[in-house]
């Protein structure tokens, strides 16, 4: 997938409805309720948002891909509203005079991927699991669908089922 990180429009074939978006929209559902026990947990306030996302794109290329996703999420029975000119700015008064288009799709959101990370951690830590910044996974081991523990070098890392049954 090619995506623009500053604009948020992706060009792969594999954007587009079918099991993706579903498993996405899925996951959406999840989250108020993961991020709640995370929180809980660790401590740590993850800024979870489910107010909407807001697109935008600076040229022709951009804008064109922006509209094939608003295709693509209205025909899959997703709200999405296409803007520009007034709208835009009256929807984000603060955009840049060099957006061409923008693209509303309310049923989104957004989460601090740091304090994401550092919850994660902390709930990891406090499970028995043991994080390596340093380390090379060579492999993950899986038993019956789940991952179970990494290879790193020669060393195994396991994850007891205690562990797994927490987050």
């Amino acid at each position: 997938v090619d995506c623009d990180w500053s604009s948020d429009v992706c060009s792969s074939d594999l954007v587009g409805p079918g099991p993706f978006l579903d498993l996405g929209m899925e996951s959406l559902a999840l989250w108020p309720e993961f991020a709640r026990r995370l929180q809980e947990e660790s401590g740590i306030d993850l800024d979870l948002r489910l107010d909407g996302k807001l697109l935008v794109a600076f040229d022709e290329d951009q804008s064109d891909a922006l509209r094939r996703r608003a295709r693509w999420i209205a025909e899959a029975g997703h709200p999405v509203e296409e803007l520009e000119g007034a709208s835009l700015r009256a929807r984000e008064p603060l955009v840049s005079p060099a957006a061409r288009v923008g693209l509303h799709v309310p049923r989104d959101g957004q989460v601090d991927n740091r304090a994401l990370a550092q919850a994660l951690a902390i709930v990891a830590r406090a499970s028995g699991c043991a994080h390596r910044s340093d380390a090379r996974v060579t492999a993950l081991r899986v038993e019956g669908g789940t991952v179970r523990g990494v290879d790193r070098k020669s060393t195994r890392l396991n994850s007891s089922h205690s562990q797994q049954s927490r987050m």
